[in-house]
């Protein structure tokens, strides 16, 4: 099927992976530019869209994700996060680096300590 008629597809390539931290607690992310100002972050349970114009678009997607996981917690939802230490990644594809999705470790998502 052709995306041409589709614009607001998000390809895999587009999408850039990160971590961060907050309070100890390591969260991980996507994030896209939409346009030259415009930059979307999701996460598990977000989709963000957010205006970067002039800011480090990287920067800008961990201090939005770092602002909702504060927001939920502050409500008192626990969001999952990962493990302490970072999984084995497989930078084969394309030049991309994924989590690999041979590694089937349950400890790499978890609750954050209270």
């Amino acid at each position: 099927m052709s995306t041409n008629n589709y614009p607001d597809l998000m390809s895999e390539a587009e999408l850039k992976y990160f971590v961060h931290s907050v309070d100890g607690d390591r969260y991980g992310a996507w994030y896209r530019a939409r346009s030259s100002d415009r930059l979307e972050v999701i996460g598990v349970g977000m989709l963000e869209s957010t205006e970067f114009a002039g800011f480090d678009a990287e920067g800008t997607a961990r201090s939005v994700l770092e602002n909702f996981v504060r927001q939920q917690r502050s409500l008192g939802i626990l969001m999952p996060c990962l493990a302490s230490e970072a999984p084995e990644l497989d930078d084969t594809e394309s030049g991309h680096i994924h989590p690999r999705s041979d590694h089937q470790d349950d400890s790499t998502s978890r609750l954050p300590r209270r």
